[in-house]
């Protein structure tokens, strides 16, 4: 069960803002009652190899939101931050020898949270005003490029000036990656093509966060691909964060209209 400790202040669980998604896939009564426990979705499960705890893991999602699903279990926060807890791998998708698919409900599952829950103000203009738009975050992330290109960091770090930051500010600085003088999506060809002979075609989102804070590893990425001969397409303009696991259509605002990269030729 969840925890009920973290909702002592919640007070009257709250009614759906929205009804449940007719695209949310729950199983069905025969899937779940023919799941056989094998565990083999416990064995992928990087939340639940953590912590050990049932609720933790796929199948345990999968039991809460279907109690949601039915109204034997309120939307609460302590809900929310279960379906958070999973990090979307896809591992117990694909192992799962009945066919539920875990990752993807708890997905789901989010976006009905997201939208009758109360949120931090700040949430829904950094997830529908920010992260959505590649080039308002190249700007946003611009200081940042600027304290690490310029030897800002290296003077803070020199002085010890990051004692006088805030706990948690101070461990944000010290994560902080070598971030390229530009934006990946500014230097990365559209289209790289395979090392040799062309065996596959594949595609590659850069993504919202991961061409500017880690370009390295997205660089390295499609670099062996292309050794491994691949040719790989990287789209610019593909909204992030929309490629693979969208939100119901019921409960998430229409887009804004964008032009939608095709795969050329």
């Amino acid at each position: 069960m969840v925890d009920e400790g973290n909702d002592k202040d919640e007070g009257t669980p709250l009614p759906l803002a929205c009804p449940l998604p007719k695209g949310m896939d729950l199983p069905t009564e025969e899937q779940y009652l023919y799941c056989i426990r094998c565990g083999l979705c416990l064995a992928v499960c990087p939340t639940y190899k953590l912590s050990l705890i049932e609720t933790d893991s796929p199948r345990g999602r999968v039991a809460l939101v279907r109690k949601m699903a039915e109204g034997e279990l309120p939307l609460r926060k302590s809900f929310e931050a279960q379906m958070y807890k999973c990090l979307a791998c896809l591992a117990c998708d694909a192992i799962c020898p009945v066919g539920i698919k875990p990752a993807h409900l708890a997905l789901q599952a989010r976006a009905v949270a997201f939208e009758n829950l109360p949120q931090p103000w700040i949430k829904r203009p950094l997830f529908r005003g920010l992260f959505p738009y590649p080039g308002r975050m190249e700007w946003a992330t611009l200081p940042l490029r600027l304290y690490a290109r310029l030897g800002l960091r290296r003077v803070v770090e020199g002085l010890g000036l990051e004692r006088l930051l805030p706990a948690q500010l101070r461990d944000m600085e010290r994560m902080l990656p070598n971030l390229p003088a530009r934006p990946l999506r500014q230097t990365l060809p559209e289209v790289t093509p395979a090392k040799g002979e062309r065996k596959q075609r594949v595609g590659f989102f850069l993504g919202c966060v991961q061409s500017l804070m880690f370009a390295e590893a997205s660089q390295a990425t499609v670099r062996v691909l292309a050794e491994n001969g691949c040719e790989v397409v990287t789209p610019r303009d593909k909204a992030p964060g929309k490629a693979i696991y969208p939100a119901p259509k019921q409960c998430r605002p229409s887009p804004p209209p964008a032009r939608r990269a095709s795969p050329p030729g």
